[in-house]
Parts: C-alpha cells; structure tokens; sequence
C-alpha cells in the first residue's frame, strides 16, 4: 500500500478521537465547488453508528473548513475539514450532487499521528 497521506481526528468525538490514516484518492466536485477529496481511511468508521449496520466507512469525502484553504497542497497542518459520507457508490466519478453526500463530522487533517495524537487525545 502507498505511504499515508495524512491522518484524520477530530477532537469533537464523532467516532474519531484517535487518529486514523488517510489516503488522498481524488479530487471530488460537489455543485459548482471543485475542493472536495476523496479519502481512504483505516481503520474505517464503524458503519452501525451512522445507520449502516454492519457496512463500515473507508471511503469519505472531505471539503475544506474555512476559505482559503486548499487540500490539494496543504501549507499550514492541521487542515480543517468537514466530513461526509456518500449516500451512493461514488465508483470511478469525480462528480456528486449536494444530496449525494452527508455531513458527519468536523475533524482535521494532520501530517503526522503524533501530532493528531497531541491534540486530539492530549
């Protein structure tokens, strides 16, 4: 497998107090907005706790958190972002509409465990 972009935590619970590894698959557009990426996670997020069942996460869409901020190069770490779950099978597409994903979570991008670890969990 590549190396680990990044790692995805959220401080704010949602399932994401410890870090997961992330890998950056594409660039996502949502609308008319072009900044969305497409991310592999391990491990994934438990699916039961999003109405799922038994079908856990390892695919999520992200979108930058606050203007200005792009993941395609990320200057400043942490990157803050929102987190969303498609409500379809994304396959090979590089296109949703707004109702295809769904907001779960805030959680940040950092460039290494140890420092998700540190300001995540403490």
């Amino acid at each position: 497998m590549n190396p680990v972009d990044s790692y995805l935590a959220s401080a704010d619970g949602y399932g994401m107090e410890l870090p997961r590894r992330c890998w950056h698959i594409r660039r996502i557009a949502v609308g008319k907005r072009m900044d969305f990426l497409l991310v592999r996670v391990d491990p994934p997020l438990i699916g039961q706790w999003y109405g799922l069942g038994g079908v856990d996460i390892y695919d999520l869409v992200l979108s930058p958190r606050y203007v200005g901020v792009s993941l395609f190069s990320i200057v400043n770490w942490p990157a803050h972002v929102n987190v969303f779950r498609t409500l379809v099978d994304i396959g090979s597409t590089s296109e949703l509409g707004a109702d295809q994903i769904k907001l779960i979570a805030w959680a940040a991008l950092y460039s290494s465990e140890g420092d998700a670890l540190r300001n995540v969990v403490g």
